[in-house]
């Protein structure tokens, strides 16, 4: 069984599927296989619906959160998709299982006003060029972090006004460079003296990580007028969510978002919603006139 695991995640290398996804298939397929084993259930094919909506049901008993349940799920049905195309087995027995759906929680955003106060702080830091072009471009170009982090000098087209980024699943797309981030990148160029390709170094002169990006930022939001902790991914909600309260575009938001999906970009209209809901509450006649009501039956 472990023989056709191994064969499975060897064909998603040949597709080019990332080294994260392909470990993330490897991991939920292992826990899969530990369970068949400890079952006396010793080849695939031997695995059947009931089975696996029992397992499904004692992940729940245990407490696995239903967004794991999903995942371990959509696994084994994309491992049985393989199966089924190889004539491995007739039929894909996840077809059909379903689990609790799931609440999703509404991004965490900034206001405009507190990315301005994270920039005036950032500017007085010992690292002041290198940091304040990161918030830039994590907010300006609305990038993950990893996107960030991969990014090479070359990547920017300063004419063209334009960067080159490499995003989930090794889909490249082309993001916008706003004049700020722009000016702010130079300015951390230019004070550079290394010949490294990276975009963002680290003070050892190395590629700055992941994790040094969420140290730099959270250290910034903690010591900042602001006093909050702050993770890259605030600024790429942020931007998405002021995006489209500006330009009420969902189709422009999700291509600058790089979603392949309309549904991953459609959480924003929700946080777009609830300023609504605010802006009709403090402004609208009929919601005024209701307030003064009540103010004059307290008189």
């Amino acid at each position: 069984m472990i023989n056709t695991i191994n064969d499975f995640l060897e064909s998603l290398k040949i597709r080019q599927y990332s080294e994260k996804t392909i470990h993330s298939y490897q991991c939920d397929l292992q826990q899969w296989l530990e369970l068949c084993q400890n079952t006396n259930i010793n080849s695939w094919q031997e695995l059947n619906k009931q089975q696996i909506k029992k397992w499904t049901m004692k992940f729940n008993q245990q407490g696995v959160n239903t967004r794991s349940i999903r995942r371990y799920l959509s696994a084994l049905k994309v491992f049985f998709d393989y199966l089924k195309e190889r004539n491995e087995v007739k039929n894909n027995p996840v077809f059909g299982i379903k689990t609790a759906k799931i609440n999703i929680p509404l991004p965490t955003q900034l206001a405009y006003g507190e990315i301005e106060t994270l920039l005036d702080f950032t500017r007085k830091s010992k690292q002041s060029l290198r940091d304040t072009a990161i918030i830039e471009m994590l907010y300006g170009g609305a990038l993950r972090v990893s996107e960030l982090v991969s990014l090479d000098i070359q990547s920017l087209d300063f004419e063209a006004k334009f960067i080159k980024v490499l995003g989930k699943g090794n889909k490249e797309r082309f993001v916008p460079l706003g004049a700020k981030a722009a000016i702010a990148i130079k300015k951390y160029i230019n004070s550079r003296i290394d010949n490294n390709p990276a975009l963002f170094l680290s003070q050892q002169q190395k590629r700055l990580s992941v994790r040094g990006v969420q140290f730099i930022l959270d250290k910034i939001g903690i010591s900042s007028p602001l006093g909050i902790n702050i993770h890259p991914h605030m600024f790429r909600h942020s931007a998405a969510t002021h995006l489209l309260q500006s330009s009420h575009d969902l189709n422009t938001t999700q291509l600058f978002l790089g979603h392949n999906s309309i549904k991953s970009t459609q959480v924003y209209t929700h946080l777009d919603f609830l300023d609504l809901a605010d802006s009709y509450d403090n402004f609208h006649p009929l919601t005024k006139k209701q307030k003064s009501t009540k103010n004059n039956d307290k008189k």
